[in-house]
């Protein structure tokens, strides 16, 4: 289930820029399987597909930076994330 939810909704929420798309975000953090998900659609934990995922905009002390499987981070309005994805067939 994504958190990502439609615009017109009249609560204030988060705007996250992901692969240069808008989408709205209701939780305080975001994590790198559900940033994954946001950019491609589903997440595939398997060894083959490699994701690579990096902020900008970020919060306070650590405005940039990048994700690794299992981590998370705190969302600020405008926050910008890269997600790449290959394939190592």
């Amino acid at each position: 289930m994504s958190n990502v939810v439609e615009k017109e909704d009249d609560k204030k929420d988060l705007v996250i820029i992901v692969n240069a798309e808008e989408k709205v975000w209701t939780d305080k953090s975001i994590s790198f399987e559900q940033l994954a998900e946001i950019a491609y659609g589903s997440y595939e934990d398997n060894e083959a597909i490699t994701y690579s995922i990096t902020y900008k905009r970020g919060m306070g002390n650590k405005p940039e930076g990048s994700l690794i499987k299992g981590q998370s981070v705190q969302v600020k309005d405008k926050m910008i994330f890269n997600v790449t994805r290959t394939n190592r067939s």
